[in-house]
């Protein structure tokens, strides 16, 4: 060998490089492919933790979908809530063969909030469903307007997809601010007034006062009127608003005459509107 051949390459190097000029090309492709699929691994991987903490603030979380769901979760503790139960429900003889329905539902629960479906039965025909709450310990109306229906004795309401949310302290505390809401001034008729008018219906006229803290806002107000225990009217009054210490006179009418001698007014505000209550000024 002479001193120009001490760089020549052997055979098998002039092989592996003339492969490596041929093969170039696909060494780059496959390089580039191993190298985005590193990427999406780890990707993939990112998701993955990301989901698994979202899902674990979840299963933190105090909600519970139904009593059947409360103890699926193995993070809640074992909690088993009763769907809140009819007290009571019938229909109102509203006259030419029109009835409205009322159930009362009540929730026993000391500190869950149930958001419930009432489905009425009319006749062995279920009517559509009425979307409600009830908070802890409360008993409320259900009330479904203007069914051409059978007698009462052929109605029967259920309790149906039972969602619950457990309350905090604080929010305990706000829902029994609507109880600093006070009814005075009652005053019922029917037919006749004392006055000498006459009335083609009946009429429940009365003030409704804010004794609290908050000012509230865009609620629905429950009028039942009853005859010893049973109603035989109800009704719901839009208001608008209620601010602190205000004094709201208002009147229900209805178009056709009875007889009572109890009432019951419930302001139906949902604490979890953002609108409907905030600290008066």
């Amino acid at each position: 060998m002479n001193i120009n051949d001490q760089h020549a390459l052997s055979d098998k190097e002039l092989k592996k490089s003339y492969w490596l000029v041929v093969h170039a090309g696909d060494i780059r492709m496959w390089s580039t492919r191993v190298g985005a699929g590193a990427v999406i691994i780890i990707v993939l991987i990112a998701i993955i933790s990301l989901a698994s903490a979202v899902i674990g603030q979840f299963t933190r979380a105090e909600y519970v979908v139904s009593p059947l769901l409360a103890n699926a979760n193995r993070a809640l503790p074992m909690v088993v809530l009763d769907v809140p139960r009819i007290v009571s429900s019938g229909a109102i003889d509203r006259g030419s063969g029109i009835y409205d329905l009322y159930a009362v539902v009540e929730n026993s629960h000391a500190r869950w909030r149930a958001d419930i479906e009432v489905i009425f039965t009319v006749g062995g025909s279920d009517q559509l469903p009425v979307r409600t709450f009830v908070f802890p310990g409360d008993k409320k109306y259900v009330l479904l307007y203007g069914i051409a229906s059978v007698p009462s004795q052929l109605t029967e309401a259920r309790v149906e997809h039972t969602a619950w949310k457990r309350l905090t302290d604080d929010e305990r505390a706000r829902a029994n601010e609507r109880k600093s809401i006070r009814i005075s001034g009652f005053n019922y008729e029917s037919g006749r007034t004392a006055g000498g008018e006459i009335l083609t219906g009946s009429r429940a006229r009365f003030v409704l006062e804010n004794t609290g803290v908050y000012d509230f806002f865009d609620f629905p107000l429950q009028v039942i009127l009853m005859h010893g225990s049973s109603p035989v009217a109800a009704g719901t009054i839009p208001v608008f608003s209620l601010r602190r210490n205000q004094k709201l006179p208002l009147e229900a009418r209805w178009d056709y005459i009875f007889a009572a001698n109890e009432y019951d007014i419930i302001p139906d505000i949902d604490l979890f509107e953002g609108r409907s209550m905030r600290p008066a000024l």
